[in-house]
C-alpha cells in the first residue's frame, strides 16, 4: 500500500474514531506504520495532524483534580468528554448543551454535570476551568428523589473538590 493510500485510510478511521468512546486514546496512540523505514506514517498518527479544525484545550489544575475525583467515583470521564465535545466546533449549540455565562465563560452539559470553559476563537484555543453540579441545592437534600442514581457522587463532590472551584 503506498503512502497516500495509507494516509487516506488513517483519515477515514480517525473520522470514525472521533465518535467512539475513548477515541482520544485511539486517536493519540494509533500507529499505522508497517515498517520503521516508511516516512509518512511510520510514527504515531495523531488526530490533530489529520484535522485542521481541531481546537487546542488547556485544562486548569482544579478541573484535572475534579475530573480525577469523579472518575474514581464512576462518573463520566470528563477529560474524554472535553476532548470529544470541545475539540471540534466547541460552540455549536445545535449539537451540544451549551450556555453562555458571564465574563466570556461557557458551560457545556455532561449528564448531570456542567463544565465551565472560555474560548479564544482567533487562536482556536479554549481553557477548561472546572466542573459544577447541575443539581439545585434542594435537589441534593437527603431523601430527595435520585432518578439517575448519582446524587451521592454530587454530594461527595461538593464536599470535596467541587467546593474549591466556584463560578
Amino acid at each position: 500500500m503506498d503512502e497516500l493510500a495509507r494516509l487516506h485510510l488513517a483519515e477515514k478511521f480517525l473520522c470514525v474514531a472521533a465518535y467512539v468512546t475513548r477515541s482520544d486514546f485511539i486517536a493519540d496512540n494509533l500507529a499505522f506504520g508497517i515498517d520503521n523505514k516508511s516516512t509518512a506514517l511510520s510514527q504515531t498518527v495523531s488526530f490533530n495532524q489529520l484535522r485542521e479544525d481541531v481546537w487546542t484545550i488547556d485544562y486548569a489544575p482544579a478541573f484535572l483534580a475534579q475530573a480525577e475525583f469523579l472518575r474514581e467515583f464512576g462518573a463520566p470521564d470528563m477529560l474524554a468528554f472535553c476532548r470529544i465535545q470541545l475539540s471540534i466546533n466547541p460552540l455549536d449549540k445545535t449539537r451540544k448543551r451549551l450556555e453562555q455565562l458571564e465574563n466570556g465563560m461557557y458551560a457545556i452539559g455532561c449528564r448531570t454535570w456542567r463544565i465551565h470553559f472560555k474560548v479564544e476563537p482567533e487562536k482556536k484555543r479554549l481553557a477548561v476551568y472546572g466542573i459544577v453540579s447541575h443539581y439545585l441545592p434542594e435537589e441534593l437534600l437527603p431523601g430527595a428523589e435520585d432518578k439517575y442514581g448519582d446524587k451521592d457522587i454530587h454530594r461527595a463532590f461538593l464536599a470535596g473538590p467541587g467546593r474549591k472551584y466556584g463560578v
